[in-house]
């Protein structure tokens, strides 16, 4: 995977970031991005897009948020709202992917986690609770609400 492809998903839908510099390495079949941001506090953020051998454009989108500041859905502050944790199907040693963030919540940001993610016996993990036959945890697109929160947290 080269620039190319990370440069062409973010001028897919416009999205600029200023302030901020990538720079890709690859090392021993694991593709790490690193951005730096002056409007963070930190100077660094290593990003794995390696996840099981597979790397699409949608694991990179996923990732590179994580490089620009933002957290999975399922741990925004008020997420009981939207979501039901169904707690007896995690496995218990993964139940920290879990824990509480102050963000906000969009189903179909590709920062949700899928439906059955941690799940111990292939069931929901995470149920939307305005309609539980949604699927959340796509990775297709970069959604208008991710890149408008992106823009507005980098003065875009």
């Amino acid at each position: 995977m080269e620039m190319d492809l990370l440069q062409l998903q973010m001028e897919e839908k416009r999205l600029l970031i200023k302030k901020a510099a990538l720079e890709i390495e690859l090392l021993e079949h694991r593709l790490k991005a690193q951005v730096q941001a002056a409007t963070l506090m930190w100077a660094k953020q290593a990003v794995s897009l390696s996840r099981f051998g597979c790397v699409d454009q949608g694991i990179v989108k996923h990732e590179l948020n994580h490089a620009l500041g933002f957290y999975h859905k399922h741990v925004r502050s008020d997420r009981d709202k939207y979501v039901t944790i169904n707690w007896e199907n995690i496995d218990p040693t993964t139940a920290s992917n879990f824990d509480l963030k102050n963000t906000n919540n969009d189903d179909y940001s590709v920062m949700h986690y899928g439906n059955t993610a941690f799940s111990i016996n292939g069931l929901d993990t995470i149920t939307p609770t305005s309609d539980p036959s949604v699927k959340i945890g796509q990775r297709q697109e970069l959604p208008t609400r991710d890149i408008k929160r992106i823009n507005i947290f980098y003065n875009c």
